[in-house]
């Protein structure tokens, strides 16, 4: 069974709120879109998969971090991210990736211009995710799946 565990710290998650079945299963997702609305995932998907969705809709509305472990990128291509009006260039937004034994594999600035990762031997690797972001901003993302 595949499982994500989100650790937040002086975070918001913008409004994301996993929906999970009797089994831990993550089979959709809430936004503050409505009263009850519910995104289905389509079929089968991965811990990676549904950290990919959640940062489409990702915002900060203050300076934070959080880590997601237990991440598996089994399906994920690639994924592109970008700052959209930061509120200050002054501190590096990032994202980590670390491998089983919390080993650093990849450091990931972002900026305003996009950066796309694909490089699937560190995709395969990476096992949990640490996203920094100093200050309030809208980060652009998408992926890509296999």
């Amino acid at each position: 069974m595949n499982l994500m565990l989100i650790g937040v710290n002086n975070s918001s998650l913008g409004g994301f709120t996993p929906v999970i079945d009797s089994t831990g299963k993550i089979t959709g997702y809430k936004t503050k879109a409505g009263a009850d609305t519910v995104f289905p995932f389509k079929g089968e998907i991965t811990s990676g998969e549904a950290w990919c969705k959640s940062m489409e809709h990702f915002r900060a509305t203050y300076g934070g971090s959080i880590n997601f472990f237990d991440m598996d990128f089994t399906n994920i291509k690639s994924f592109t991210i970008a700052l959209v009006n930061p509120q200050s260039y002054s501190n590096r937004h990032y994202i980590k990736l670390y491998d089983l034994n919390g080993t650093e594999i990849k450091d990931i600035t972002i900026t305003t211009t996009p950066v796309t990762f694909s490089d699937a031997n560190i995709l395969t690797k990476a096992k949990k995710i640490y996203l920094y972001y100093p200050n309030a901003t809208d980060y652009s993302f998408s992926y890509e799946t296999k």
